[in-house]
C-alpha cells in the first residue's frame, strides 16, 4: 500500500540469485519517510540480500522496487547513489584515514571528477558529524575508534550522501547493550528530525519493539508480519511468530521470557517488587508461581523478609532449601 509519505514501495517482489530458489517471493513492503524500520529475521533469511536490493545494488528476481515511484532499476548508478545510502557490516580499509576524511567519502558522488570538495561538501559533511555528535572525533584516525564510535562514523558518512533513504546492515552487531541502545535511539532521532527513511536489519527485537515505528519479520514458508511493534504485539502475531519452544515473547512487555518447566505450585503475596523478583527466583529453581496455592510465601522488602509455614527467611537461598525439604 503507497501513500503520500512513500520513498520506496515494493510490488510481488522475490529476492535471491540467479540459478538458485528464492530467498523470499511476493514482497510487498512500503518504507516511509521519517520512520524507522527494523527488518528481522533468522540469519540466511536474506536480510541482507533484501538491503542489497532496496539499494540498487542487486537486481530483483522478480517483481519491482519502486523509488520515489519511478522504478530503480531506472535510475542510473549515479543517481542511486545520491539518493541511497548502504551501510553494510563490514569495516572499512582505510584504518589511516581521519574520521573527517571518512565521512567526506559521503559526498563523492557530488564531487567533481578529481575528488575536489565544494563548500557545499563541506557543509554537509559538518552537519553529519553534528548531527551524529562525533565532532570531538574529527581528527582522530579510523583505526583508533572503539566498534561504537566507528558505527557512528559510518552512520555520518551515510548522512553526508543526503539520500532519502538510509539502508544499514545489522548496525548494532558486537556491540554492547549500552552501545546498541545509543544507536538505536540516534537512528530513531535521525528519522525524526531530518524526515529521511531508515531501515535496519537487526536480531535485537526487544530493542527493534521500544524503539522502532515499523517491524518487518520475516520467516521462511510464511508471509512476512508487516506493522508497528505495538500492533503487531497486540494481535499476538508477533508472539506467535518469534516464540520458541524454550522462550516466548510476553505480549505485555514485549521482552523474551524462558519458557521454564512446570513444577510445583506456589503463590506469592506481599510488596510486588520484591514478589516480582522472588517469583523469578522461584521459576528459575523449578517452581510454578500461580495466584493461589496450597503453599503461600509473604514477601516484604527493607528488611527482606520471606515467610513460609511460620518460618521467617532473610535471602532467597535459604527459601529454597526449605522448600526442597518438604
Amino acid at each position: 500500500m503507497r501513500t503520500s509519505s512513500s520513498i520506496v514501495t515494493t510490488e510481488s517482489l522475490s529476492i535471491g540469485y540467479a540459478h538458485q530458489p528464492a530467498l523470499m517471493e511476493n514482497l510487498n513492503l512500503e518504507v516511509q519517510r521519517g520512520k524507522l524500520t527494523a527488518l528481522l529475521g533468522p540469519n540466511g533469511i536474506g536480510k541482507t540480500t533484501l538491503l542489497r536490493t532496496l539499494s540498487g545494488i542487486h537486481a530483483p528476481m522478480k517483481g519491482k522496487v519502486l523509488f520515489k515511484n519511478t522504478d530503480l532499476a531506472q535510475y542510473t548508478r549515479q543517481q542511486i547513489a545520491k539518493e541511497i545510502s548502504l551501510v553494510l557490516t563490514d569495516k572499512p580499509a582505510l584504518w589511516s584515514t581521519t574520521v573527517y576524511e571518512l565521512v567526506s567519502f559521503g559526498r563523492y558522488p557530488y564531487s567533481s571528477w578529481i575528488g575536489q570538495l565544494s563548500p557545499l561538501d563541506h557543509q554537509k559533511i559538518e552537519e553529519a558529524i553534528q548531527l551524529t555528535h562525533i565532532d570531538f572525533l574529527r581528527h582522530h584516525a579510523v583505526d583508533t575508534l572503539s566498534d561504537g564510535q566507528l558505527q557512528k562514523v559510518m552512520i555520518a558518512r551515510a548522512l553526508a550522501q543526503d539520500g532519502d533513504l538510509l539502508l544499514l546492515d545489522e548496525p548494532t552487531a558486537h556491540l554492547d547493550l549500552g552501545n546498541k541502545i545509543e544507536i538505536f535511539r540516534l537512528l530513531r532521532t535521525l528519522a525524526l528530525k531530518t524526515q529521511k527513511a531508515i531501515v535496519i536489519s537487526t536480531h535485537e527485537l526487544e530493542l527493534a519493539i521500544e524503539m522502532t515505528d515499523c517491524l518487518w519479520v520475516l520467516s521462511c514458508g510464511a508471509d512476512t508480519l508487516v506493522g508497528t511493534p505495538e500492533e503487531l504485539l497486540l494481535s499476538g502475531a508477533l508472539s506467535q511468530r518469534v516464540s520458541g519452544k524454550e522462550y516466548i515473547l510476553n505480549e505485555l512487555s514485549g521482552k523474551f521470557e524462558i519458557a521454564h518447566p512446570a513444577g510445583p505450585e506456589l503463590a506469592i503475596e506481599g510488596n510486588p517488587k520484591a514478589a516480582q523478583w522472588l517469583a523469578h527466583f522461584l521459576r528459575k529453581n523449578g517452581f510454578t508461581i500461580v495466584p493461589k496455592a496450597a503453599q503461600t510465601l509473604h514477601i516484604t522488602d527493607s528488611p527482606l523478609q520471606i515467610s513460609l509455614n511460620n518460618h521467617v527467611f532473610d535471602c532467597f537461598d535459604d527459601v529454597i532449601q526449605a522448600l526442597n525439604k518438604g
